[in-house]
Formats: structure tokens, C-alpha cells, sequence
């Protein structure tokens, strides 16, 4: 049986769809697909701006201050680089790329700068005998990790990240530059705790917000797009391809909501998920 917040939030999201409706249904010609004029997630776009913004300069701090430049072997750009790139719309999103690039990024550091010191001890006895052995565990973990950054799992970004941290430092580290490395990947978890703090500041949108916005957009969308075929087809016009709606390369009310429906719907399914991370917060806000 629905509780008290489920009947809330239906109650919400259909006043929702009818305010949408009546703001977007002119006419078919001239119909904007809800998922490119909804005022919430064209919020939610401008507010996560904002966020990268305070956050890359939170993080240009370690080389803009000249000490702290200094003191961090000048791998502060690390941290601008990471800051950007975990920097989501919602809190939930953030936190689980934060936390699948600090596990990938970690246990990748770990691996080759232990493997990297190894070279470097074998390099002593045996000259050729170092090289090849991070020569041989680059290529065991390019592939690897190749393969199960492709499954398509819930880690996949961090077996990603891993690969990507494991192949680089084990080089660097064998060449006499752990420390340096040993920075950088400090310098990676700075910017996923500027990131995550950045993110989670008020103000901001919980996944499941944007993801009852994808819903509701969709449903409209899709019942202008039956409505328009449906008259194209009572007229006696002809459609053009599905790869033309495909590629959105046609500009007439059919391909246009059936672009946006595609375009955003692994935006929907990544805010879904991304809203089993915000387990504090007020989830069931009606």
C-alpha cells in the first residue's frame, strides 16, 4: 500500500506533468521536447556550473599559492583535472564517481609503485630483467583491465581508472619517480574530496529529483510523438528513416521527441542508481 510520501510525490509529479504540458503543448510544429526546456533540470545544469567553478578554483589553490605549489612538487593540476571530472549535477552521482575513482586509483598506485620499486631493485642485479618485468605487467594489466572495464559492471570506472593509474606510475616509479607519483595520486583524492564537499553544499538536487523529472519529460515526450505519428499517418505523409531519428538530423515534432527520449535515457538510469548513494539527506522530500 503507498504511504503518505509515495502519494505525495504522485500527486506532485502529475500536477507536474500538466504544468509541463500546458507550458510546451503550442502546437506540434513548434513543440520543445520537455527534457530541453524543463526548468528543473535546467537548474540543475546551471547550479552544477557554478559548482565546478568554486570547486576548480578551491583547487587551483595548490598552484596559485606558491608554497603550496612547492611543497606538492607542483602536481596540483592534478587536482584541478580530477575536481572536473567528478564533479556531477547531484550529490549521489558525485559521491559514486568519487568513490570508484579513489578505489581505481588507490589499488592502481599501490600495485605499480610496488612493482615499479621491484624493477628498479632488478635493474641493479640484472640490467634487462627490470624492464621486463613492468614491460610484462603493463601489458598483463592493459589487458586485464580491459577486459573488465568492459563488462559493463557497477565498477566498471574503477577498474577503468586503475588500469589507466597502474600502466602510468609503474613507468614513472621505475624511473626513479615514486615520490612524484606517490603526489599525483594525492593530488587525484584532493579532488574528489573538493568534489564531494562542493557537491553536497546547499544548495542542490538529490538524484531522485532528476530522475522523476527524466520520467515525467519522457512520458510527455513520448505521448506527442504517438500523437504527431499518428497524424503524419492519417495524412498520408511519409516518415523519414529511424537512423534519421537516431542521429536527430530531422527537425520536424516525431524525430525531435524521439532524439530527446533516447539522448536522455541513460541520463535517467545513471540518476537512479546515483540515488542509492545519498542514503543521508531527505530522500523523501514531497
Amino acid at each position: 500500500m503507498d504511504g503518505p510520501a509515495e502519494t505525495a510525490s504522485c500527486g506532485k509529479s502529475s500536477k507536474l506533468g500538466e504544468t509541463r504540458s500546458r507550458r510546451s503543448r503550442k502546437t506540434l510544429e513548434d513543440y520543445v521536447p520537455n527534457q530541453a526546456s524543463d526548468p528543473l533540470l535546467i537548474n540543475v545544469r546551471q547550479l552544477h556550473a557554478f559548482k565546478v567553478g568554486v570547486g576548480v578554483l578551491a583547487a587551483s589553490l595548490t598552484v596559485l599559492v606558491p608554497s603550496w605549489d612547492t611543497a606538492l612538487e607542483g602536481t596540483g593540476p592534478w587536482a584541478v583535472i580530477t575536481t572536473i571530472i567528478v564533479t556531477l549535477q547531484t550529490p549521489g552521482e558525485t559521491a559514486n564517481k568519487v568513490f570508484h575513482r579513489f578505489i581505481g586509483t588507490v589499488v592502481g598506485a599501490m600495485l605499480a609503485i610496488t612493482v615499479g620499486l621491484l624493477g628498479r631493485e632488478l635493474e641493479q642485479h640484472v640490467s634487462p630483467l627490470g624492464d621486463i618485468v613492468v614491460g610484462a605487467s603493463n601489458a598483463i594489466v592493459a589487458s586485464w583491465g580491459a577486459w573488465l572495464y568492459t563488462k559493463g559492471d557497477s565498477f566498471t570506472y574503477a577498474f577503468f581508472l586503475g588500469t589507466i593509474t597502474y600502466c602510468f606510475l609503474v613507468l614513472g616509479t621505475l624511473a626513479g619517480d615514486a615520490v612524484f607519483a606517490a603526489f599525483r595520486v594525492g593530488m587525484i583524492g584532493l579532488g574528489g574530496a573538493i568534489s564531494f564537499t562542493v557537491t553536497w553544499l546547499p544548495p542542490h538536487y538529490h538524484s531522485y529529483e532528476v530522475a522523476r523529472s527524466f520520467l515525467v519529460d519522457s512520458m510527455l515526450d513520448m505521448s506527442v510523438c504517438v500523437e504527431a505519428l499518428i497524424r503524419h499517418y492519417l495524412a498520408g505523409d511519409v516518415l523519414t528513416t529511424v537512423e534519421d531519428i537516431y542521429l536527430g538530423e530531422s527537425d520536424d515534432v516525431v524525430h525531435r521527441c524521439g532524439f530527446a527520449i533516447r539522448h536522455n535515457r541513460a541520463a535517467f538510469e545513471a540518476a537512479i542508481t546515483s540515488a542509492s548513494w545519498e542514503k543521508f539527506g531527505d530522500r523523501h522530500t514531497s
